[in-house]
């Protein structure tokens, strides 16, 4: 009896312990949706119409991921989404610059959301730091959910590797 007692403790000891190993996850309550962030990023200053931010915990914050939840543009459609994106991205930074969509894919999200993810290169305002982004977007009722990362081009974190964080966004009932 205190051996199948202590055998069930250490089962739920364990358990608790990998469950808090996951990544750190956000949830946003309306329109509901998540995203798992990596290990040992902040919440960073919200720039434009973004709910969140994460931002690795370097001196220039990158790469970094924001989360969107607009609502959804007339006539837009997850095929021209990463092209509005674009644009929204241009009228944040107007002195960025060669901003260029290098490729785009229709996915599914792991809830099973259709989806659209991109990648994007671009300059930053100072006009020498080239850098990399990608993104995903879905769409809830009659809102655009959206996450997008960026960091430096040819940087340790590959524009794969930010689509596979950015895929982890999750629309939730």
């Amino acid at each position: 009896m205190k051996k199948a007692l202590l055998v069930i403790m250490v089962v739920l000891v364990c358990g608790a312990f990998l469950t808090s190993c996951g990544a750190p996850k956000y949830v946003h309550k309306d329109p509901a949706f998540s995203f798992e962030y990596p290990h040992g990023y902040k919440p960073g200053k919200v720039q434009g119409t973004a709910v969140a931010r994460f931002e690795n915990q370097n001196q220039y914050r990158i790469p970094n991921y924001s989360l969107g939840a607009d609502d959804k543009a007339q006539g837009a459609t997850l095929d021209n989404f990463a092209e509005g994106y674009s644009e929204v991205l241009q009228g944040l930074y107007p002195k960025a610059s060669r901003f260029k969509i290098l490729e785009k894919n229709m996915v599914k999200l792991s809830d099973g959301s259709d989806a659209v993810a991109w990648k994007l290169k671009w300059r930053w305002i100072d006009r020498v730091t080239y850098l990399q982004s990608s993104g995903v977007a879905a769409f809830k009722g009659n809102k655009s959910i959206s996450c997008f990362g960026t960091t430096i081009f040819g940087g340790d974190t590959s524009m794969d590797m930010m689509l596979d964080q950015c895929k982890t966004l999750k629309l939730t009932p």
